[in-house]
């Protein structure tokens, strides 16, 4: 059996089909890969799901809620207010001081000066204690708290009793504490308490205002002094005078034309003694001095 040979154009022929075949489906495949999808053969497009929100901060939501609170209120409370209170020792039955009104009024005025005067920190209370003695002498000691809570401050203060009322010439009368410092006008005390103490009239030139040192504390221990021991003989005195002459004391006795000379650097007590026994005497031998007695001297007595 013999194959027909063929010839260079049938080999060409036979092997392009086959080449182009080949080819077309090379390029066929390539086209339906590489081709986009478009249209309905479209796939959809897969989006990335978003990010949740960081809700963590919710669980401390309640403690920073009760931290705002906690730090607004030691604000508040760290502050205080402008109405003070304030409080009267009583430490004796006779005072100066009826109501607490007008000391309250004046305190609120001081604590209005200044801002740093609404804050516990910040505040002077010294500052605020002297001011108020200044304007009220008559206080004396005060305390002036800081409250833990409350946000009202409190102030405590012991009032001093009265000693004297000194009269002056030059500007009227005046009451007088123990220590010697003036601590009212006369007139703005109640007669009561103003008639029951020591009268003492100046006649030295003393300068006098209140809320100063008008006479020494020792001056007035002689006054009190001999005042009650006369008082516990039911003795009236009219009147203590203090003349130019320093250290001296005049006492006029009430219903007696003389007066009697004390030494204030002496004794008191000794003094009025010596001074209620001369009386004695001269009473019963009914002898009255016209002008005075001198008892300064000790032992010793002169009357004229």
């Amino acid at each position: 059996m013999f194959r027909k040979k063929q010839t260079p154009d049938q080999n060409r022929r036979s092997v392009r089909p086959q080449q182009s075949a080949n080819v077309f489906s090379y390029y066929a495949s390539r086209s339906q890969d590489s081709a986009p999808a478009t249209g309905r053969n479209m796939a959809p497009k897969k989006e990335r799901p978003r990010p949740k929100p960081d809700m963590s901060w919710v669980r401390y939501a309640p403690s920073l809620v009760a931290g705002i609170a906690l730090a607004v209120s030691l604000i508040f409370v760290s502050t205080l207010s402008t109405l003070p209170q304030v409080q009267i020792q009583r430490g004796s039955d006779q005072t100066l001081v009826s109501s607490t009104d007008r000391y309250e009024k004046e305190a609120q005025k001081i604590l209005a000066r200044s801002i740093t005067n609404r804050s516990k920190l910040l505040i002077n209370t010294n500052k605020v204690a002297d001011e108020l003695h200044k304007a009220f002498p008559e206080l004396g000691d005060m305390t002036v708290i800081i409250p833990l809570i409350d946000r009202r401050l409190i102030v405590q203060a012991q009032p001093v009793p009265p000693a004297v009322v000194l009269s002056v010439p030059r500007n009227g009368a005046f009451v007088v504490d123990a220590k010697g410092r003036v601590i009212a006008h006369a007139r703005d005390v109640d007669s009561s308490v103003r008639d029951s103490l020591p009268q003492v009239r100046d006649e030295s030139g003393l300068e006098v205002e209140v809320g100063r040192a008008a006479l020494p504390e020792s001056d007035i221990s002689f006054i009190r002094e001999v005042y009650g021991q006369l008082a516990a003989k039911q003795v009236v005195v009219d009147a203590f005078v203090l003349p130019t002459a320093s250290k001296e004391l005049h006492l006029q006795v009430k219903g007696k034309p003389y007066y009697v000379k004390f030494d204030m650097q002496g004794e008191g007590r000794q003094q009025a003694g010596t001074y209620l026994a001369v009386k004695d005497k001269l009473e019963k031998d009914g002898v009255t001095p016209a002008e005075y007695i001198d008892v300064r001297v000790s032992e010793k007595t002169f009357y004229k």
